[in-house]
């Protein structure tokens, strides 16, 4: 992770008006880069540029299957 935001859900967390338990790492709104894969990865390569997503996706429809993958309609 090169980088990380703050959201309201972490404000949220942090001020126990979403219930978190603590200790607890904060930030889910990240940037990173690849530093190496596994045997048979072939989506990402070293060097790429990357965001974690924290919401489901099903990998097989219209949404998962173009660049915006973050729009899974299994999981709307």
């Amino acid at each position: 992770i090169i980088s990380s935001g703050v959201c309201g859900s972490d404000h949220s967390a942090l001020n126990q008006i979403i219930k978190t338990p603590f200790p607890v790492i904060l930030g889910h709104e990240g940037i990173g880069v690849v530093e190496s894969i596994g045997d048979g990865v072939t989506i990402v390569k070293p060097g790429d540029k990357v965001i974690p997503l924290f919401v489901p996706q099903c990998g097989k429809c219209r949404g998962c299957n173009t660049p915006n993958s973050n729009e899974c309609v299994k999981f709307e």
